[in-house]
C-alpha cells in the first residue's frame, strides 16, 4: 500500500507472497524492460538506479552516476523537486540542461511505514515525439491535398 493514499501499489494474485516474488533482481528486470528512462534516487538525493533505457537515450553509463548525488549531476530535475516538495509531479517538460535533452517527466515520492524513503522519475525524450508530430502533420496535409485533388 502507497503509505499516503492507502493504494495498493501491487497487486498479484492473493495466494503469491509478494515478497516471494518480488526480491530485488525481479523489481530491476520489470524496470529494465520499461521503455521509457527510470531514475530511482534515495531521500538524500543519491542515484540508486538507472534502467537500461535510460542509459541508452541518454548514453550515459550507469557506473557514472550510480552513487552521486542527483543535485550534482541534474539540478534542474523533476525528481529534485519531488524529493523538496513530497509532491508528485505527472508529465512536465523539463531540458536535461547538461545534455540539452527535452523530456517529459513524472516523479513521485517512495514511502516505506510512512517515511519518506526516496523518489522514482519515469520520462521519455520527446525529440522522437516530435519527429513522429511531425511526420502525422505532413501525412495529414498530403491527405487533405489528395482528397481535395480526388474531389475538384
Amino acid at each position: 500500500m502507497d503509505d499516503q493514499n492507502n493504494t495498493p501499489l501491487l497487486a498479484l494474485k492473493d495466494n503469491v507472497p509478494w515478497k516471494d516474488v518480488c526480491d530485488e533482481a525481479f523489481l530491476a528486470n520489470v524496470l529494465n524492460f520499461i521503455h521509457d528512462a527510470v531514475i530511482v534516487c534515495d531521500a538524500d538525493g543519491k542515484i540508486v538506479f538507472l534502467n537500461t533505457a535510460y542509459t541508452r537515450d541518454l548514453h550515459v553509463d550507469c557506473k557514472t552516476l550510480l552513487g552521486r548525488q542527483i543535485q550534482d549531476v541534474a539540478p534542474e530535475s523533476v525528481i529534485l523537486k519531488v524529493l523538496r516538495t513530497r509532491k508528485p509531479i505527472v508529465n512536465q517538460p523539463s531540458t536535461i540542461l547538461r545534455l540539452g535533452v527535452e523530456v517529459l517527466a513524472s516523479s513521485t515520492p517512495i514511502y516505506k511505514n510512512g517515511i519518506m524513503v526516496g523518489a522514482v522519475s519515469i520520462f521519455r525524450i520527446m525529440s522522437e515525439w516530435k519527429r513522429l508530430h511531425s511526420e502525422l502533420e505532413r501525412l495529414t496535409q498530403l491527405k487533405n491535398y489528395l482528397q481535395q485533388e480526388l474531389n475538384s
